[in-house]
């Protein structure tokens, strides 16, 4: 096993390993994603106190933690033409990591990585990789089993329910 450098963090190391791993899915005329900025479109308030708000804040921890600029969009309708808009804009600015968040950006997404082939992306609850789109899947099913699980150990009256948020594909998953 090699040590890391004691000056190392282990987010550093994390996002090292990330930009590796999406390195490997491109094409080495890219700029490395850690050289910022990062752009992200959200949809809807990115303080709806759930999934957005938690990706908002990520977004921002990574940029102060990690000393990386980032910029964003919030508020975009969840339809096609509002997310290719916003997505259009930050793929043709200076980013070098352009995110959507949602599965309301994953077909707009698709659309912009294949018109701007020189631009990195990635797409939070997308469907499609492309040679420049990777895709974070967050798998529902597997923290509503434990919670599902966590519930039935813990209630008084033999009966659990579960209530999703929004009615995405992903979320209809987990019913």
């Amino acid at each position: 096993m090699i040590a890391a450098h004691p000056s190392y963090s282990r987010r550093r190391a994390l996002a090292a390993l990330g930009a590796l791993a999406l390195t490997g899915c491109t094409s080495n005329r890219l700029r490395r994603p850690e050289s910022g900025p990062i752009a992200a479109v959200f949809p809807g308030a990115i303080d709806d106190g759930g999934f957005v708000e938690a990706g908002y804040r990520g977004l921002v921890r990574a940029g102060s933690e990690l000393g990386i600029p980032v910029r964003h969009i919030a508020g975009v309708p969840a339809e096609r033409e509002p997310m290719l808009a916003a997505l259009r804009e930050f793929a043709a600015s200076d980013a070098t990591l352009v995110i959507g968040f949602g599965a309301a950006t994953s077909e707009p997404i698709q659309r912009v990585a294949w018109e701007f082939p020189a631009q990195r992306f990635v797409a939070i609850q997308g469907t499609l990789l492309r040679p420049n789109l990777s895709v974070y899947a967050v798998r529902p099913e597997q923290s509503a089993y434990l919670a599902g699980a966590l519930a039935g150990l813990l209630t008084r009256t033999g009966a659990v329910g579960h209530l999703a948020g929004e009615r995405y594909p992903i979320a209809q998953q987990v019913r």
